[in-house]
């Protein structure tokens, strides 16, 4: 794992009040997991509706947060789309990086911003206001 995925995780647990354990050893032992997520084209429908199947087969992959028990159909598919772009940024794993989504959409259904915004710029903006709300409190 690297740092910076590290960083975010203390980041989001602290932010969403929740212990992340990634299962990682079962994701190993799982080969069709990692043979379904394989060359996954971001860019491409197709290949997104198949990784969002699979993150709903699998459930979730990061402990507790506030997307916990959700599946894709209760999230706009723009969304999770802008979402997976995004939070692939932060890991290599793209079902974490849907889980991540999950929870951001979960308290904010347009949290990747709306048609023209930047999704990149309207997380960081939601992740400003998530500490601000944790700082005062």
């Amino acid at each position: 794992m690297k740092n910076n995925d590290k960083r975010l995780i203390e980041i989001f647990q602290k932010v969403n009040n929740v212990k992340i354990n990634l299962f990682e050893e079962e994701k190993k032992n799982d080969d069709t997991v990692d043979a379904k997520i394989k060359d996954v084209d971001i860019e491409s429908d197709h290949d997104v509706e198949r990784l969002i199947q699979q993150k709903d087969d699998v459930g979730d992959v990061v402990k507790g947060g506030l997307g916990k028990k959700s599946t894709s159909s209760e999230f706009d598919f723009e969304q999770l789309k802008k979402g997976l772009k995004v939070e692939l940024e932060h890991t290599d794993d793209p079902l974490v990086a849907l889980d991540i989504a999950f929870d951001h959409l979960k308290e904010d259904s347009k949290y990747y911003g709306e048609n023209d915004d930047d999704p990149e710029e309207m997380a960081m903006k939601n992740a400003r206001k998530d500490v601000e709300k944790e700082e005062d409190n």
